[in-house]
């Protein structure tokens, strides 16, 4: 999540500091963006951080450790600048430096009057300790898909894709929330059980989904969160819940690909 950057609330980038120091303290190179799906012509808001890393014994991380121009690297040379054009109204990337171990960060970074404010921006690169970053705005002239370009019409949709109504009680309970009294099956020990409810409990019989559009009593494919922003995994699910992610109808759910394909070195979406 784009959130990464700017935890946590009370030391603002101090858990990203960390991962990278982590990071350069194991001979890598890291270039980090974040990439809102939705800016490259993608069918929604689906802003996550990704990291690229490069080992300084290989010849792409000499490379990019011996280049001076760290604008041009972030906006114009580096892979994430080929593949997600951007441009910036401020060519300047400001710079310091990641110190101490990782007890001294997690203690002191950001720890003074601004640490109510991240310094790192939506793009940069730490060569070293040594971090460069800027904010980036996204540059996209080719096509782009709304989530109405790939729904399909209700009408369109196969039965068993529906809650049936004789089953809508038993889904608002397994996803609403929850404060009772269990029995561990196997040792008899008692306890309180308690659980918020996911996205989609509220609105079953009430002719709305978990995307906030229509499609009355449509069976949620991706339960995990309402909002595609929302924070943790995304979990795909076939007909009315039950199945593997290959029974799901690709043009039936607004979830797109969480992976990084095509990036050189190691890639991975946080």
């Amino acid at each position: 999540m784009d959130r990464l950057l700017k935890s946590p609330a009370k030391q603002r980038g101090r858990d990203f500091a960390v991962m990278l120091a982590s990071l350069a303290d194991l001979g890598y190179v890291v270039e980090w963006r974040v990439v809102n799906a939705a800016d490259y012509g993608m069918p929604q808001r689906r802003r996550r951080v990704f990291f690229l890393g490069y080992h300084t014994s290989t010849e792409s991380g000499r490379k990019v450790t011996g280049s001076k121009k760290k604008p041009e690297l972030l906006l114009q040379e580096g892979i994430f600048a080929k593949g997600f054009p951007a441009h910036t109204k401020n060519d300047r990337a400001p710079t310091f430096t990641l110190e101490g171990d990782l007890a001294d960060i997690t203690e002191r970074f950001n720890n003074g009057a601004s640490r109510g404010t991240s310094p790192f921006g939506n793009a940069g690169i730490m060569i070293g300790r040594q971090v460069f970053t800027m904010t980036v705005e996204a540059e996209h002239t080719g096509a782009s898909t709304t989530l109405g370009d790939i729904l399909l019409p209700e009408k369109d949709v196969p039965a068993e894709f529906f809650i049936p109504d004789g089953r809508q009680k038993d889904w608002a309970y397994l996803k609403g929330s929850k404060k009772e009294k269990r029995t561990n099956k196997t040792s008899g020990f008692a306890y309180n059980y308690a659980g918020r409810r996911d996205g989609l409990s509220g609105r079953i019989g009430q002719g709305r989904t978990h995307d906030h559009h229509r499609r009355r009593r449509y069976c949620a494919f991706t339960f995990q969160a309402c909002d595609t922003d929302q924070e943790g995994p995304t979990a795909a699910f076939g007909p009315c819940g039950v199945g593997a992610p290959e029974h799901v109808p690709p043009t039936a759910t607004p979830q797109g690909p969480r992976t990084a394909e095509g990036l050189s070195s190691w890639a991975t979406p946080w």
